[in-house]
């Protein structure tokens, strides 16, 4: 299923795989803001959601030519920062957000007690979603966390519609039995 690609998107795509490094930094600054919040949505992490997005963009400058434009750039995209995620899960890499968070900032115990109490509530919501199943935590979030439409979720998934909407059905019960 071939998918229409915007027409400079398309235009850069085949300057870059041409060695034209402004049409390469065009398509980064299109994608650049996508990507972070995609890794950022994966690790829970600014730095490694940073470092994650970086290392797409290097792969995918490496890699231009590879891309078959069967499908959007960001869908090609999606898959390596998804690959670099989870080549990153097999390292040993963890850092303890609340400790980060209460010494960058001083404020006045009321303000702490109120980031505190919503830094717990995003990391049980975050520890639930992390601990979904792999296709079921990758739907939600590309749904969810993302806004991306049943069909782009689909499409990036390389999955039916129906595949994607089981997932998500699957994925909020599962949070919701989580969470309670």
């Amino acid at each position: 299923m071939k998918r229409q690609i915007d027409g400079r998107e398309d235009e850069l795509v085949s300057l870059a795989c041409k060695g034209d490094l402004k049409a390469f930094e065009e398509l980064v600054c299109i994608h650049m803001k996508w990507a972070y919040y995609l890794a950022y949505r994966l690790s829970n992490d600014h730095y490694l959601a940073d470092e994650i997005s970086q290392e797409a963009f290097v792969a995918l400058y490496r890699n231009i030519n590879r891309f078959r434009r069967q499908a959007s750039l960001r869908t090609y995209l999606y898959r390596i920062i998804v690959n670099s995620w989870r080549q990153h899960l097999r390292g040993v890499y963890r850092k303890e957000r609340l400790n980060y968070a209460l010494s960058r900032r001083v404020r006045s115990e009321r303000d702490m007690f109120d980031e505190i109490k919503a830094e717990e509530t995003r990391g049980k919501i975050n520890s639930a979603v992390a601990e979904l199943p792999v296709r079921q935590r990758d739907v939600f979030i590309l749904k969810h966390m993302q806004g991306l439409k049943i069909s782009e979720v689909a499409l990036m998934m390389g999955c039916p519609e129906g595949t994607v909407k089981a997932n998500l059905f699957k994925a909020v019960n599962n949070l919701r039995n989580k969470l309670k």
